[in-house]
């Protein structure tokens, strides 16, 4: 039993070493990806707007994520023809239940994909 506890342990640090290298890897191809785009990572609050707080970080720095939440919605609402099919119930949508839906979006938090 002692022989086969220590390999499992062995196996697992390889395991973690090759985790670490791939994560390092994986870190350092989207810092390139992310500097060739004049973006940077940076860490946001998990509060249900950490989308919009993240997009705000990187295109203005200074905008609320409430506002640009309502900015983003606003304008999906006035050029809808060019987004519709890109939502997932575009062909059962209406112009009536796309609005309702933007006004959804508009005051929805989320974190980790829960309502709030």
């Amino acid at each position: 039993m002692p022989k086969q506890l220590a390999e499992a342990k062995q196996q697992s640090k390889t395991q973690m070493k090759l985790y670490q290298m791939l994560n390092k890897s994986h870190k350092s191809r989207l810092d390139n990806l992310l500097q060739s785009n004049h973006l940077r990572q940076k860490r946001t609050a998990s509060d249900g707007d950490c989308y919009f707080n993240a997009v705000s970080l990187q295109l203005h720095g200074n905008m609320s994520a409430t506002e640009l939440r309502k900015a983003t919605c606003k304008h999906l609402m006035e050029n809808q023809i060019h987004y519709v099919d890109y939502l997932v119930a575009s062909n059962k949508m209406t112009n009536e239940t796309s609005h309702e839906y933007y006004t959804l979006v508009t005051e929805l938090q989320t974190e980790g994909n829960v309502e709030q």
